[in-house]
């Protein structure tokens, strides 16, 4: 007879740790100051086949604990994160909004 509570128990806390994964993505120069420093507090991404968009709609479906976002300087590799408050899609598009 299987372990159900132990499965359940298992399953639980392996959504839990994908919870606390954090969405990464790359940010050129203009935008990615605006957006550590505050004056720019989303971003704007295309959908397309990236698991990245897939964790996204999950996490909007929810409506609550989105998650965390790290935005990457794309070439000097320097990076900030923030906590996520809101992930809306809209005509093939994601806004990533955070604190």
């Amino acid at each position: 007879m299987p372990n159900i509570t132990g499965n359940l128990y298992q399953k639980r806390n392996n959504l839990s740790s994908k919870r606390l994964k954090m969405i990464e993505f790359k940010s050129d120069t203009p935008n990615y100051y605006r957006e550590e420093s505050g004056k720019k507090s989303n971003t704007v991404r295309k959908v397309d086949n990236d698991k990245r968009f897939d964790i996204l709609f999950k996490r909007s479906i929810r409506g609550y604990n989105f998650g965390k976002i790290k935005i990457i300087h794309n070439q000097f590799q320097e990076g900030f994160i923030r906590e996520i408050t809101d992930i809306t899609f809209w005509e093939g598009f994601v806004i990533i909004s955070w604190n």
